[in-house]
């Protein structure tokens, strides 16, 4: 870029000892103008971050919510399908995990259920969601007979 090369210019003649011409290459107005430019740059690529962090959002909404949807017509391989790419898709949202691991516990799928609910654990922020979570782990290891499991948990309540 631009900056890159103007700096090359100035400490080439900077290790020749030309110290004034190095210090008329780093002109004030050239350097406004880069750092300007810069300062824009990076302004429009956060925009196109904040977008596409939006867009995943969105997307990730449309597969909880297709997820539902197929799960309110039985459709059970669909449903999980589509938590799972939720899931994938933002590994580090409690909500989508948390909603993943109580449709695997209503499917019996207990072993999965319990990785789900320990990661969302993890992420929970809070004692609303720190609470809720302990209490559908205890719940589950309750109903799998971990009566020990299922002890530890709710009493961290």
């Amino acid at each position: 870029d631009d900056a890159s090369e103007l700096y090359k210019e100035a400490f080439a003649l900077f290790q020749k000892g030309e110290f004034d011409k190095a210090i008329q290459v780093l002109e004030d107005e050239k350097l406004d103008k880069l750092f300007k430019a810069a300062q824009d740059e990076k302004r429009k690529a956060q925009e196109r971050l904040a977008k596409s962090e939006e867009a995943v959002q969105k997307s990730i909404d449309n597969y909880i919510l297709k997820a539902r949807m197929c799960k309110s017509r039985f459709q059970f391989d669909e449903a999980e399908k589509n938590y799972r790419k939720a899931v994938e898709g933002d590994s580090e949202n409690f909500y989508s995990i948390s909603e993943f691991a109580y449709y695997l516990t209503k499917q019996n799928k207990y072993p999965q259920a319990i990785l789900l609910y320990e990661k969302a654990l993890s992420l929970a922020k809070g004692d609303s969601e720190t609470s809720k979570t302990l209490n559908n782990l205890g719940g589950l290891y309750y109903l799998i007979n971990r009566h020990g499991d299922a002890e530890k948990h709710i009493t961290e309540l």
